[in-house]
């Protein structure tokens, strides 16, 4: 939100301001209203929803009344959108298959919390992980991802059962919201015979702190600076050209790796 204020601020092509609301992004009813409600105030929406037909639909008649509207940071499926600013997932969850396989002491299982299936990006990252790891180590196997609705608690409970249920468990990838409660978990499995492999999106002081202890081994992160300016330059360019042809952008912007050497 700060890096989109920011973006807006600093813009010299346009006049910008930027208006911030934090919806559930879980819920996908409140999010086309709030979408709507929105569009009476702006000009243009970026936003981070999961992808379901009540998003979609809210972004199509934004679309018809000349709301320009984008995804942030996760895609949705609708050809109405002005576009996508954020990571290319296929390359994270490749990325986190590459570092699961690579800093693991024995083949395993291997596990992704996801916060729901809605969200493209998470469901990207997921599935490439499962291809790079069925190329380059078929040896691992990827169990069914496990949903924690970007919840601490539910993640917490959730990595436990994963421990509890998985002896063989040496990898875990956590793309979602709620990992503090994950890394709790992870904490109190240190007793284990053999060291879990953990991989997560985004730098916070608490995966910071995850790093530098050794719970996580790796965070790939979202450049926040460049996906703001990103997202304002997108929805500003789709304003100046309302009433003409506009293909759809997808701007994939480079993401960041940190280790506990880097951080």
């Amino acid at each position: 939100a700060q890096a989109i204020r920011d973006a807006a601020a600093q813009a010299t092509r346009w006049r910008c301001q930027a208006v911030i609301r934090m919806v559930d992004a879980l819920q996908p009813q409140a999010m086309a209203e709030a979408m709507r409600e929105m569009a009476r105030q702006v000009d243009a929406i970026a936003m981070v929803a999961g992808d379901h037909p009540h998003v979609n639909q809210a972004v199509a008649d934004l679309h018809a009344a000349g709301c320009p509207t984008a995804a942030l940071l996760s895609d949705i499926s609708s050809p109405c959108r002005a576009g996508y600013v954020g990571l290319d997932h296929r390359k994270t969850g490749r990325t986190a298959g590459w570092a699961i396989r690579r800093l693991s002491a024995q083949a395993g299982d291997v596990a992704v919390l996801v916060g729901s299936h809605r969200f493209i990006g998470q469901e990207l990252t997921e599935m490439s992980l499962r291809s790079y790891l069925r190329e380059w180590a078929p040896d691992f196997r990827v169990l069914e991802a496990v949903v924690s609705r970007e919840e601490e608690a539910m993640a917490y409970e959730a990595t436990l059962a994963l421990i509890d249920r998985h002896p063989d468990l040496v990898g875990l990838h956590l793309p979602s919201g709620g990992v503090a409660g994950a890394l709790r978990a992870l904490r109190e499995a240190r007793s284990l015979d053999h060291h879990i492999v953990a991989v997560a999106a985004e730098l916070s002081p608490v995966h910071r702190t995850a790093l530098l202890d050794g719970v996580l081994d790796m965070v790939i992160g979202t450049p926040k600076a460049a996906v703001g300016a990103a997202a304002v330059q997108l929805l500003c360019e789709a304003l100046d050209a309302r009433g003409q042809a506009w293909s759809p952008r997808t701007i994939d912007l480079p993401f960041e790796l940190y280790t506990p050497e880097n951080v």
